[in-house]
């Protein structure tokens, strides 16, 4: 994702972009294509809702989580 900022890179090779202004969170493998997203509903405070590998997933993380942590959750298959 030339130009992004990567804001923490996985054991596994893949990199979490975005989140400071919109929320939004980008997987992406190293230099590789986008295979995930994730975000925070307004209004369903521990809910995370997002996409990897093409599959839809929610997620329960109550506080304030790490987004390298939830990439991760979101990660598995």
């Amino acid at each position: 994702m030339t130009g992004d900022v990567v804001l923490m890179s996985s054991p596994d090779g893949y990199e979490v972009y975005g989140g400071k202004a919109d929320g939004v969170y980008i997987i992406a493998e190293q230099d590789g294509p986008v295979v995930g997203a994730f975000y925070a509903m307004s209004g369903s405070s521990g809910w995370w809702h997002g996409h990897a590998f093409g599959k839809p997933r929610k997620l329960w993380q109550p506080g304030n989580p790490d987004p390298l942590t939830l990439a991760e959750r979101f990660l598995r298959r």
